[in-house]
């Protein structure tokens, strides 16, 4: 009997051990990826974009949509950039979210909304023969009212 506990015990440690190593194995980092290989991870800059507001009648009565933007980048030093064509972003977000009734923005989800807003900005930008120097539009904030 004694030596059945002990064959138990050895194996129960055994398995704990295993499950030990694996856990450690799946969740360390993963230092191969070093010194040049072709998988890297994206590092992000966040730009805002504040307070793009748009009056839309709706029963009358003037409605307002109040959004916060965030532009995202891979590039660290495109916040110049950015700054600058700040106001050709906010122009092409009104000039879009006014071709929508007040019902029909409500009613937008956010990412649907976010994701038909960064392709018109895009395509607003290439109309227009003007780099993006951003790689994505975020919703950081909505107010409708």
């Amino acid at each position: 009997m004694a030596r059945l506990f002990i064959l138990a015990f050895v194996l129960h440690v055994l398995v704990v051990a295993a499950g030990v190593a694996t856990t450690y194995t799946l969740l360390k980092p993963d230092t191969s990826l070093a010194g040049g290989s072709a998988t890297r991870q994206i590092e992000y800059h966040f730009h805002p974009v504040e307070r793009v507001i748009v009056s839309r009648p709706d029963d009358g009565r003037e409605r307002y949509f109040v959004l916060d933007l965030m532009l995202l980048t891979e590039d660290e030093d495109a916040e110049e950039k950015i700054a600058r064509i700040d106001p050709l972003v906010r122009n092409s977000a009104i000039s879009y979210l006014n071709g929508f009734g007040y019902q029909e923005l409500r009613a937008l989800a956010v990412p649907d909304l976010q994701s038909r807003l960064e392709a018109a900005l895009f395509d607003d930008f290439e109309r227009k023969n003007v780099n993006a120097p951003f790689d994505h539009v975020l919703i950081s904030k909505m107010l409708v009212q």
